[in-house]
């Protein structure tokens, strides 16, 4: 999750550089998409760092509870 934020203001030179909108940084996609229930932006990619957050812990508690299982503490 902290990598994800330090490459943020990278990601979002190149996007202005090139005017792409990588990680959605610059626009919702003109289709429709599951960022339409997250709100208009900019406030999207902050509903989407809580989801990012979300899934980041549930992977951790997935693999924690796969180690354990494994008995090799």
């Amino acid at each position: 999750m902290i990598i994800l934020n330090l490459l943020l203001p990278l990601i979002f030179a190149v996007n202005v550089f090139f005017q792409g909108n990588y990680m959605f940084l610059r626009e919702k996609p003109v289709n429709g998409s599951l960022l339409d229930y997250l709100g208009p932006y900019p406030w999207y990619i902050l509903s989407l760092e809580g989801v990012a957050f979300l899934i980041f812990v549930c992977l951790w508690l997935l693999f924690r509870k796969w180690h354990f299982r494994d008995g090799s503490r």
